[in-house]
C-alpha cells in the first residue's frame, strides 16, 4: 500500500490522508470512479473516519507474522 501503483499514485501516504488514494477511493460516491470496495456494501462513515485517523497518525502496521492478513475461512 505504500508502494507506487500503476497510476503512479500511492494508496497510503502516512500522515497525509488527503494525498492517500485509499481515502479518495473509499470516499468516492460515483460508480464510474475507482470506489472501494468495488462490490458489496460501502464503508460506514465511522469506518472511513478510522482509516483516515490511522493514516493521519502514520499508518503504522506490525511487522512479521502479526502484520500478515489471513483470508477468512
Amino acid at each position: 500500500a505504500l508502494q507506487p501503483a500503476k497510476s503512479g499514485g500511492v494508496a497510503i501516504v502516512p500522515g497525509d490522508p488527503a494525498r492517500s488514494k485509499l481515502v479518495s477511493n473509499i470516499s468516492a460516491a460515483h460508480a464510474s470512479l475507482d470506489v472501494m470496495p468495488p462490490v458489496g456494501d460501502r464503508l460506514l462513515k465511522v469506518e472511513k473516519d478510522i482509516l483516515r485517523r490511522w493514516i493521519k497518525q502514520g499508518a503504522e502496521w506490525p511487522a512479521g507474522p502479526e502484520g500478515r492478513l489471513r483470508a477468512p475461512r
